[in-house]
Formats: C-alpha cells, structure tokens, sequence
C-alpha cells in the first residue's frame, strides 16, 4: 500500500475488523476528488451489531478530512446482500460497475459512492 493510506482495526481480544482508505489518483468522476475504500472487512462474530455501518461512517471521516468529495466503494455482484445493504443504508448510492478478467473469468463489481460535500 501506499504510504497515504489510511488503515483503521477494530480489536477486541484479537482484531476484528478492517477499513483502509486511500486517496485515488484517478479521476473517475471528473470534477471530484475521490478517495477509495480499499478493505472493509468486519469478523463473522461482531456483523449484525451496527459495527460494520460505524466502520464505514469513520472511512467516510478520514475521506472528508483528507479532502475528498467522495469516498467510493467497490462491491462485487455476488457479495453478500447484507453488505450492500449496510452500505446503501450509510448513504452510498450505486453509481458505476467495471468488469476485470482474474484468470478463471470477468469479474463484475458494482461502485457506490458516499457523497462527503455535507458530511460534516
């Protein structure tokens, strides 16, 4: 990772959950600067306990204090419907898919971004 990567574990008795957030370079969206959920990653034993929405709140703080308009997350079409439902239900909206060839096939990955203009 780069060093203007942002990494974030929640940690009981042993860590328990992930975020990293990283600026892009990219201009993806043209007029805003995006910054990318690289990892959001929370154990099977602490889901369902509002932790994985308050994982994504705090990457949204670090996006907006980093400058970004935009914190943007990739999804896959097959993942799970409980996490695309956190997500929607933090304020990411739907916005773009990209398609990438990983050796056994296409791989499709839906985008949603978190508008950061009125976070805080």
């Amino acid at each position: 990772m780069r060093e203007d990567c942002y990494v974030y574990v929640l940690e009981a008795e042993h860590i328990e959950g992930v975020i990293a957030v990283q600026p892009m370079q990219s201009t993806l969206m043209e007029g805003q600067r995006l910054a990318e959920l690289l990892v959001w990653y929370l154990t099977e034993h602490y889901r369902q306990q509002g932790l994985g929405r308050k994982l994504l709140i705090h990457a949204g703080t670090v996006a907006k204090r980093l400058g970004c308009d935009q914190l943007l997350l990739w999804l896959t079409k097959d993942q799970s419907e409980r996490a695309i439902k956190v997500a929607v239900r933090a304020g990411f909206l739907s916005v773009m898919s990209r398609e990438t060839n990983n050796g056994q096939g296409v791989k499709v990955d839906q985008g949603y971004a978190l508008n950061l203009e009125d976070y805080f």
